[in-house]
Formats: structure tokens, C-alpha cells, sequence
């Protein structure tokens, strides 16, 4: 039987995001899934994707497998994402999460008929800024980790590759996003835990304020974007040369809770009555800068993906509750 599907390419597959994407994708296009061998048995993927194991700083792998494949699509979620820890291991977030960026990017460039690269960033590329509301898409880069700094890296070497060689790029930058359903050392998903069991979460910073979105909106942002129909190359240069982010795009609710007020719905949902602590647990990795105020204002996704949230904070907050209290 031949497969007419369009053959789309995702890394990151095996993630938290990755992993719920990939279900959504399989009926309607080949995926390729560039996964870790690290990550083999970490998820489970769906028996029609094709599953290419590399590490992303693999570069002469990562290219084999790009050439022997020629996705059409590139959705490029993998990432070394927790933050703390890149302030002890900077070089390894450089590499992987900006130096294997513009490797794939331009390896993507060199396949026939290439149509789109997508890129997941993060509001943490925002960093700290003077006024405080939510963030639009058309503020100054203040990263305050390295992991940050990678993203920013990748980020712009992306907006160059489109306005300089009109590479067809989507870039996505997501809020915080919950719904966990393997990881208990998130923010939401560790106080979520730590409730359950009867046990104080502590916070290491209380008053720090944040977006919050449940993972089903976040994927839905970009089964928006990769159904989004770029304009053709010569109207998108055009585009780009008066305003390079114009396929830049923020996700997220805008909500702008500080983590002791999510402590305390989540506290109000499952009915704790525990104490609520200040202060990072001893073991928590070094983390000397943690912006203040992190939300996103995603009109512009809203008016030209089309996209928006579905799910309240609260309405998502009960659903990772019930699944935890079945689980834990």
C-alpha cells in the first residue's frame, strides 16, 4: 500500500510535550521520531512512527538521518529544559539546545521542497523586564539563565536563516506548561505530590508570578502552527524584511499567579491544610537569578494561528489532580 503521507520530523518525542503530540499527528502524516538512545523505553510511541535513535548533538548522525528521510516538516521540541541546572552546566545547554538548533535548521534548508521549521522557545527568553505585564512578543531579550541564553541563541540565528535565505520558520515561545503524568519534580506537579502525601511543599520562591497553561492547550499550539499556511516565499520575504518576528508567536494564558497564590488553589482543590514553606529544599541545584514575573500576552497567536486556551487554570489544575490521586 503506498503511504502519501507527508513525512514530518520531530525531535523531542519522547518528552513532555513531545510525547502527546506525536498521537495527535500519526493519523494524518509520517512522523519521524528523532529520539535519544538514552530515551529508548521511555515512552511509548505509536506503532506507525518511525523511530530514528540520535542524540541531537550527534551532528554527522542527526544529518544522515535528515538526508535519508526529507521531512517536509521540522518540529524541533527536544531540549535539555530543567532551568536550575544550567547554571552548573552551561556547555551542555549550548549544545544542545542552540548548537544542534542551527545544525538541524540548516540541514532542513538542503531538503526538497522544504516547507516549515518549528521551534519551540520559552518565555524565559523575556527574562526580567522593567514593566510588568504580560509579555508581547516584540520585547527586548533579558535571559536570566543559561538555558535561557540558549534559546535566545537559537531564537535569533532562526529569525536570520528567514530573512536571510527565507528559510519557512515557526517559532513558538510557550508559558509554563502542567499535566505531567511520569514527572513529580515540577513546580505544579511536586506541590500537586507533595499534597497528596500529606506533606508541606516548600517554595523557593513565593512571590515569583507566572503563566500557567495545561499541556493539552500547549499542544494545541502547535498542531495550530503546523497547520498554519505560510504566505508564499516571495510575499513571507517581504513580511520579514519589515518585521522579523513576524512568525513569532507567544502561548499562553496570561495569567499572573505567584506561586504561593497556585500553592494555594491547589491546596483549596484537594483539601490540604497542611503549611505551605518558603525556602528551596536543601538538595535543590543552585539557582542564583529567577525572574520575577514571567506571563505571556498570546493576542497575536490568537489572531493569526487561531489558537486559544480551552482549559482554565483551574479546570486544568483538577484534571493533573485526578490523575495523580489515581497514580501517585
Amino acid at each position: 500500500m503506498i503511504n502519501n503521507k507527508k513525512t514530518l520530523l520531530i525531535t523531542g518525542s519522547t518528552g513532555f510535550i513531545g510525547s502527546h503530540l506525536v498521537e495527535k499527528l500519526v493519523d494524518k502524516y509520517q512522523v519521524v521520531a528523532l529520539v535519544p538512545s538514552s530515551d529508548i523505553g521511555m515512552r511509548l510511541l505509536p506503532k506507525d512512527v518511525r523511530v530514528e535513535y540520535a542524540g541531537l548533538e550527534d551532528f554527522d548522525l542527526v544529518k544522515k538521518i535528515i538526508f535519508n528521510n526529507e521531512p517536509k516538516i521540522v518540529v524541533h521540541l527536544g531540549a535539555i529544559t530543567p532551568v536550575r541546572y544550567s547554571f552548573e552546566n552551561p556547555d551542555i545547554y549550548q549544545k544542545v539546545n542552540y548548537l544542534a538548533t542551527i545544525n538541524l535548521a540548516e540541514l532542513a534548508i538542503k531538503v526538497k521542497d522544504f516547507e516549515k521549521f518549528i521551534f519551540a522557545s520559552t518565555m524565559e527568553t523575556y527574562g526580567w523586564q522593567p514593566v510588568k505585564k504580560p509579555f508581547t512578543e516584540d520585547l527586548s531579550f533579558n535571559p536570566d539563565s543559561p538555558y535561557a541564553v540558549s534559546k535566545v541563541a537559537a531564537e535569533k540565528y532562526i529569525q536570520m536563516l528567514s530573512r536571510a535565505l527565507n528559510f519557512p520558520s515557526i517559532i513558538l515561545k510557550a508559558c509554563n506548561t502542567f499535566g505531567r503524568k511520569n514527572e513529580k519534580g515540577y513546580i505544579v506537579e511536586y506541590i500537586i505530590t507533595e499534597m497528596l502525601k500529606g506533606k508541606s511543599p516548600q517554595l523557593g520562591t513565593p512571590e515569583a508570578v507566572r503563566d500557567l497553561m495545561y499541556v493539552n492547550d500547549h499542544v494545541n499550539g502547535y498542531l495550530k502552527a503546523i497547520e498554519f499556511e505560510l504566505p508564499e516565499p516571495k510575499e513571507r520575504k517581504k513580511i520579514l524584511e519589515k518585521n522579523p518576528i513576524a512568525f513569532t508567536f507567544n502561548i499562553g494564558n496570561g495569567y499572573e499567579f505567584t506561586m504561593k497564590e497556585i500553592a494555594r488553589k491547589i491546596g483549596e482543590i484537594i483539601g490540604f491544610e497542611g503549611e505551605i514553606k518558603t525556602g528551596f529544599p536543601k538538595d535543590y541545584p543552585w539557582r542564583p537569578s529567577v525572574a520575577p514575573y514571567l506571563s505571556l500576552n498570546a493576542s497575536y497567536a490568537q489572531k493569526i494561528l487561531k489558537w486559544k486556551p480551552e482549559f482554565s487554570l483551574e479546570k486544568g489544575l483538577q484534571k493533573t489532580i485526578e490523575f495523580w490521586k489515581g497514580n501517585l
